[in-house]
């Protein structure tokens, strides 16, 4: 129901397209809004309040943290980009007399 859902995902012509949606933004927004009314819905019915130990969901949320930041530490240095190094030497350039005023 967007104007991008009907654009072909090959263009005719050999032109690059370097990004071509697989979701439209109309259904993110549908599917994110009905994930989370379903979500809302579900905690009012007894039979699916589970009992959740604080140390197992501390662990899994670090294991998760570390494995995301993992592959998000290779992708950086995979591309050259690691903020943690020393940041690159500046020339110093000097003050041109002529543009004093």
């Amino acid at each position: 129901a967007t104007e991008d859902d009907h654009l072909p995902a090959r263009s005719k012509s050999s032109e690059y397209r370097p990004f071509v949606r697989a979701l439209s933004e109309f259904r993110l927004w549908c599917r994110g809004t009905l994930a989370t009314m379903a979500a809302f819905i579900v905690t009012f019915i007894d039979d699916l309040d589970l009992d959740v130990d604080g140390r197992a969901l501390l662990v899994y949320f670090v294991l998760l943290f570390v494995y995301t930041m993992k592959q998000q530490i290779m992708h950086m240095v995979q591309y050259g980009y690691v903020p943690w190094n020393k940041p690159k030497k500046r020339v110093a350039h000097e003050k041109s007399e002529a543009l004093d005023v």
